[in-house]
């Protein structure tokens, strides 16, 4: 599967112009990578060493969970809290592995205005993933399909329990710093949180969701 995905990331990659490839690699390394690094408030631990960072679990999540309407779409999930989306992802199990083309939209530092600003800006670039049957998936950026993952079940950075997890460290040189995990919060409507690999540890940057309802 990796030689096959580096062959794919570097055909798809070839079909873009120059100027179009280096923006969608800024916006990619910017938007996770500054994340990662600058946001920091909570604690999860990187291997060994603690790790802070803007996304942890709180430890009132059936309370906020009663409160939380059941999100069912897109919107849904971007317009809820951090603490909610912490929340759901925590007591969402890992569900199917998507199929097909997904539609996504980036969730970061919900409710405040540079988050939004950032999340537009994700949008702009980033228009979700598409799994293959064989353990692997190609992002939709700048509407080709570039960027290549493998996709397995493992266990989660954030809270040690099962995930789908999207790995781009032997797949992509362009974003081999970055591993996803993704989790179905409802039929076919995935919460995921990504995470940057960093000099000591790793840190979560950023939720998103992807909606697979549409393409399946």
């Amino acid at each position: 599967m990796t030689d096959r995905a580096n062959e794919i990331e570097r055909v798809d990659a070839s079909s873009l112009n120059g100027g179009r490839a280096a923006l969608a690699n800024e916006a990619l390394d910017a938007t996770v990578y500054s994340l990662a690094s600058g946001h920091a408030n909570g604690r999860v631990n990187g291997g060994s060493t603690a790790v802070e960072a803007g996304i942890t679990i709180p430890d009132n999540c059936a309370e906020v969970l009663k409160h939380t309407a059941n999100p069912t779409s897109l919107d849904a999930l971007t317009k809820s809290s951090n603490e909610q989306l912490e929340c759901l992802y925590h007591e969402a199990k890992p569900g199917t592995i998507p199929h097909g083309s997904t539609d996504g939209k980036a969730i970061v530092m919900p409710g405040s205005l540079v988050g939004k600003v950032l999340s537009d800006l994700g949008d702009a670039v980033w228009g979700g993933k598409v799994f293959d049957q064989h353990g692997g998936l190609l992002n939709r950026i700048l509407g080709q399909h570039i960027i290549a993952a493998e996709v397995s079940r493992g266990q989660s950075w954030l809270d040690g329990k099962p995930s789908t997890i999207i790995d781009y460290k032997n797949t992509s040189l362009a974003a081999g710093w970055i591993r996803d995990e993704i989790r179905e919060v409802n039929p076919g409507l995935y919460l995921g949180v990504a995470y940057a690999r960093l000099p000591v540890g790793h840190a979560p940057a950023l939720f998103f969701a992807l909606d697979n309802t549409k393409h399946k």
